[in-house]
């Protein structure tokens, strides 16, 4: 199974995180499931999600609803596999908004995501279970934060 070993603690106070990198699914998993690009979380709660999903290849993104679920974005990309993208995510604890761009393109901007909390705690590339397959090359990263 795969499993993200690029995960970064977010110094204390993080009401600002903005994520970019170069990202490269090489292969998929099982039909229903999706292969993460961009991760945000504070503790062990994911607030932001850019991923890949199997099968089709459709670019989503996924944030709280405000109701203890979630709100799934298409965000109207197809990507091919063994294909290298810049995915760019930047996200505001304090405003609730996410602004999500694709090969230097801003595909979508969120205002008001009702994160709940204050600020982040950490990010990452991938999952952060094994059961969640897929494979992603990584190159030329960059997280940094603000803090509040």
């Amino acid at each position: 199974g795969s499993r993200a070993y690029l995960n970064k603690a977010l110094p204390a106070g993080s009401g600002t995180v903005h994520l970019d990198g170069w990202l490269n699914v090489t292969a998929e998993g099982a039909l229903g499931s999706n292969v993460p690009y961009w991760r945000v979380f504070n503790g062990s709660t994911r607030l932001v999600d850019v991923y890949r999903q199997n099968v089709n290849g459709f670019l989503y993104s996924r944030t709280p609803n405000g109701s203890g679920g979630w709100t799934y974005t298409n965000l109207g990309k197809t990507v091919a596999l063994n294909t290298w993208h810049r995915v760019q995510v930047s996200a505001v604890a304090a405003t609730g908004t996410v602004e999500i761009r694709y090969d230097g393109t801003l595909l979508k901007t969120f205002t008001n995501v009702p994160f709940g909390v204050g600020a982040f705690t950490s990010a990452q590339v991938h999952s952060e279970h094994f059961t969640q397959k897929g494979d992603i090359l990584v190159d030329d990263t960059v997280i940094k934060v603000v803090a509040n």
